[in-house]
């Protein structure tokens, strides 16, 4: 019989967070990973330069993953990117990119919750400028659609937006990967890959999960006295779960997954000569597919990348991987002011991963739809036995690598504490 304490859905990083705290608590456990790789959307390849297909940045404060980082002996470094606004084929600079953002957040003041798009079009005062800056900051930062996000919580983050502390950027000088692979340490014999979670029963202290075995379609079925689901917003709400706490289904109503197109060109280091200083620029642009675009900077690697986010990210969806290429290619000439023959030359490889389409997630991370209530920490533990971790059930990090290993760390140790608690009455009552 397939029978643990506790049993953990999906091997990225709130999973695996969460399972090395029931690792040093002793509590038993096991991992169900529905692909064949670790990390979840942290996924990097191991390359040089190594490449970032999903999360890239640590945001602001992020005080667990710099302790796992100093744990474990790793690296990271600032990211300050010299902001450019590119319009009309002009490009200009933006020094106070910041400050025009935080101009239009700030001005959100609404009794009755709207769509984003919709404050823009009723009640802004802010220059065209201004307002491109906050679609491609909303469209990028949250991966959202303007006609869904809720305006509210935007101006909610409008002391995040202002504050340079919490704005700060950095990076893994190795990627997340490596920061996902030390934590996976001594973890692999407790993890059983390509297992995908199709159903959730349980009572309290008593669960069974029940699901196949990508491509052989072996059906499986395990079971535990707790479980941690660390599935994607996006991917929960097609998974069936018995009984289906109603605070549950409120809150997957209330979040949305946000879709991201994200690109990433190899280059010959000789594309960079075309640069001032051989730098490539963070380039913000209302005009292209891809309205985000930087480098590796301040590291000299010989990488682009071409962001979409939000709505518009479906128009580059609908196309092949070919097409999409290409529309890579068109663009960075324009913003580069070479031929798409020169850029083409240049181009040893472009790297890509469509997250909206892998159904291990469907979707990049999670946003507050219009009218979102702040409810994510009422809805991660039901009964001490049904429980929810990852970015979007973390309300002040959601959508963040560190909001994902907060909330795993959160729900391990809430178990590990019921346990220890048992244990004494149990001893208690010798």
């Amino acid at each position: 019989m397939n029978q643990t304490k506790v049993i953990i859905i999906g091997a990225g990083a709130a999973g695996l967070m969460a399972a090395r705290v029931l690792k040093e608590q002793r509590v038993d456990f096991i991992i169900l990973e529905s692909t064949h790789r670790l990390g979840g959307r942290a996924n990097t390849l191991k390359s040089h330069p190594h490449i970032e297909y999903g999360p890239e940045y640590l945001h602001g404060d992020t005080p667990l993953t710099d302790k796992l980082v100093e744990r474990f002996g790793l690296t990271t470094y600032d990211v300050k990117f010299d902001y450019h606004y590119f319009k009309d084929g002009e490009m200009r600079a933006t020094p106070d990119f910041w400050e025009r953002l935080t101009h239009v957040i700030e001005d959100i003041d609404l009794k009755n919750d709207i769509s984003f798009s919709d404050y823009l079009r009723m009640y802004d005062q802010n220059s065209k400028i201004d307002q491109d800056m906050a679609k491609i900051f909303v469209e990028g930062f949250d991966a959202a659609d303007l006609d869904t996000i809720s305006s509210k919580e935007l101006h909610d983050m409008k002391d995040q937006v202002a504050d340079p502390k919490v704005r700060r950027l950095r990076r893994l000088l190795n990627g997340y990967g490596e920061l996902i692979e030390n934590l996976a340490q001594d973890l692999l014999p407790h993890i059983y890959f390509s297992h995908i979670v199709e159903e959730i029963v349980w009572n309290r202290d008593k669960v069974t999960v029940r699901g196949a075995i990508k491509e052989e379609d072996i059906p499986f079925e395990f079971f535990g006295e707790k479980v941690i689901n660390t599935m994607s917003v996006g991917v929960l709400r097609n998974v069936f779960i018995s009984p289906m706490p109603d605070l549950l289904n409120h809150f997957l109503d209330q979040v949305e997954m946000g879709q991201v197109v994200k690109m990433i060109g190899e280059f010959h280091p000789a594309f960079f000569y075309a640069f001032e200083d051989h730098s490539f620029p963070f380039v913000a642009s209302p005009d292209l597919n891809f309205s985000a675009w930087w480098s590796a900077s301040p590291l000299h690697l010989p990488i682009v990348t071409a962001w979409c986010g939000g709505a518009r990210a479906r128009k580059l969806t609908a196309m092949t991987e070919d097409e999409r290429k290409e529309v890579y290619i068109q663009e960075l000439a324009k913003i580069s002011s070479l031929s798409p023959e020169e850029v083409r030359c240049q181009i040893i490889n472009i790297h890509h991963h469509n997250w909206d389409e892998d159904p291990s997630f469907l979707g990049a991370y999670s946003y507050p739809r219009v009218n979102y209530r702040r409810m994510a920490e009422m809805v991660t533990s039901f009964e001490n036995t049904l429980y929810f971790a990852g970015e979007a059930f973390h309300e002040e990090m959601s959508g963040t690598v560190e909001g994902a290993l907060q909330s795993g760390k959160e729900a391990a140790e809430e178990i590990a504490t019921a346990y220890e608690m048992q244990n004494l009455r149990f001893e208690q009552s010798l």
